[in-house]
């Protein structure tokens, strides 16, 4: 029997619970819910996780202006350790 890929943290310890040890490596996952429900702070939870494992991470939002991304990352950064960029597209 072939075993179930590894389990990757959400980054919410009872997500991972609900998850049975959080998403499966290798799948995608679509994320929707109404505006300020938490879909970009689990966002981040995960990424973080991934970052605290070593991880290179990546972030992209194509819907909040700057300013209120930059309302939702404020006070969830961590001076010498999280670096953020700022790329904008010509398209």
């Amino acid at each position: 029997m072939v075993g179930l890929p590894p389990r990757l943290s959400t980054g919410v310890a009872g997500l991972d619970d609900v998850l049975h040890g959080g998403y499966l490596a290798g799948d995608a996952y679509l994320l929707r819910g109404e505006l300020g429900t938490g879909k970009t702070l689990l966002g981040l939870h995960f990424l973080r996780d991934g970052a605290d494992a070593g991880e290179t991470v990546l972030f992209i939002n194509l819907e909040e202006s700057e300013a209120k991304t930059g309302d939702t990352l404020r006070g969830r950064i961590r001076p010498g350790r999280d670096r953020l960029s700022r790329s904008e597209s010509s398209l």
